[in-house]
């Protein structure tokens, strides 16, 4: 069961003090990393449609959020797991999601245990597999390292044009939209494994989310529909949504 988000003592990263908080789900501890005046990445001023581009696998085309804003000054302070897995469950665009445990989040994965507690696990493939069949927009994929527990980057599915394309976050750079395949060209050797997840709609779900103080915004709040998002993106290009 989820509990409202409650303070950590701060800890050091990027060369800076930032600030953390926790809440628990069956006793497991999510902790997020927060922006309180500090980034939590250096600034990377770079073309990141050029070098996504450069790998062939198809269009790297940046995006706009109309729910998640972002500037050039602070669109560095979430990440791909606060995005893809963190607004399903109510995360903001100020929280920071780590895929690897260690002391500064009591040594829990906070990735793996929202994977495990809110998401239904629907496949499970290496990078070598083809077959995708059960994928449905909006569903969420992750890069995952089997031998160190790290889900090295996540996004999620949308179509465009009648192609599976994914939607994610590079690094400190913005909100992209690219190839599957591409995703698996840029991280190749990170990961071993691509699986894919979908929000759970079971009734322990909604209790959950239904217990939190909903008028804390660090709460996990959000909806029980696994296709609805937090935010509606749009291409900054000539190629539209389907």
């Amino acid at each position: 069961m989820f509990q409202t988000f409650q303070p950590l003592p701060p800890v050091d990263r990027s060369g800076g003090r930032v600030e953390r908080s926790v809440a628990f789900i069956d006793r497991s501890p999510v902790v997020v990393f927060e922006k309180q005046g500090q980034p939590l990445a250096p600034a990377v001023d770079c073309d990141w449609e050029a070098i996504l581009g450069s790998y062939g696998c198809g269009p790297a085309i940046r995006l706009e959020s109309s729910g998640w804003k972002w500037s050039t000054a602070d669109k560095r302070n979430f990440n791909c797991h606060a995005l893809a897995i963190g607004s399903s469950v109510g995360l903001g665009p100020d929280q920071w999601l780590e895929g690897l445990a260690s002391p500064a989040t009591m040594h829990h994965n906070p990735v793996g245990t929202l994977l495990a507690r809110c998401f239904e696990r629907i496949s499970s493939k290496t990078v070598t597999s083809k077959g995708r069949s059960a994928i449905r927009e909006h569903d969420v994929f992750v890069c995952y390292d089997r031998d160190h527990d790290h889900y090295v980057h996540s996004g999620f599915l949308k179509w465009v044009a009648g192609i599976p394309m994914a939607i994610s976050k590079f690094g400190e750079g913005p909100i992209m939209i690219t190839t599957l395949k591409l995703i698996e060209r840029f991280y190749q050797g990170a990961f071993d494994e691509l699986r894919w997840y979908r929000p759970k709609e079971s009734t322990q779900r909604r209790k959950a989310l239904r217990s939190l103080d909903q008028g804390d915004s660090h709460s996990l709040t959000g909806s029980d529909s696994a296709s609805s998002m937090p935010f509606r993106c749009h291409v900054t290009a000539t190629v539209a949504f389907a």
